[in-house]
């Protein structure tokens, strides 16, 4: 009996706004990684998914929440990349904030190790995540400059019901 294999694209497409590319790579249109690089990671080319982050990042379309994706971690870091993708567009939330919404209050440090794992950026938006004292940490390309970049966007686009001064 042959077993089918999911074929995995990598597609990657410039984001004018954040002045990098983002890659995805995708199976049948589901996304299990999303990166963010100086150079594309393949001959530039759109996804439905590349597509729709890049139109988030450019023109403030959407808020990707209903993107398909697969997530690959303990089951406790699915359930803080889950609560994670609730909260909403130019708002940020705390280590100890996400911790209670996974119902796991006290446990801050195990979700800053969850979060730090997600390999679906953007769409499980750690950039919205920060310390009680500051901006907390972010170790995707371009590190705390990108970080501020993509708060500072949807705070442009999407508003915010907070006023955070991270500088």
């Amino acid at each position: 009996m042959a077993v089918k294999r999911e074929l995995q694209q990598v597609y990657s497409s410039f984001s004018h706004a954040l002045g990098l590319y983002v890659n995805c790579t995708e199976s049948d249109g589901v996304l299990s990684k999303v990166s963010l690089t100086s150079r594309p990671l393949s001959a530039e080319s759109h996804s439905s998914g590349s597509s729709a982050i890049v139109d988030f990042l450019d023109r403030g379309r959407d808020t990707l929440t209903d993107l398909p994706v697969t997530m690959t971690g303990t089951p406790f870091q699915k359930l803080v990349w889950r609560r994670l993708r609730t909260v909403r567009p130019g708002n940020v939330v705390t280590y100890g904030d996400l911790a209670r919404m996974a119902g796991a209050k006290g446990a801050a440090r195990a979700v800053g190790r969850a979060v730090a794992r997600n390999n679906l950026l953007i769409v499980v938006p750690c950039h919205r995540v920060v310390s009680v004292s500051g901006i907390g940490g972010f170790s995707a390309f371009g590190g705390m400059r990108t970080k501020l970049k993509l708060l500072e966007l949807e705070k442009r686009y999407f508003g915010s019901n907070q006023n955070p001064d991270w500088r």
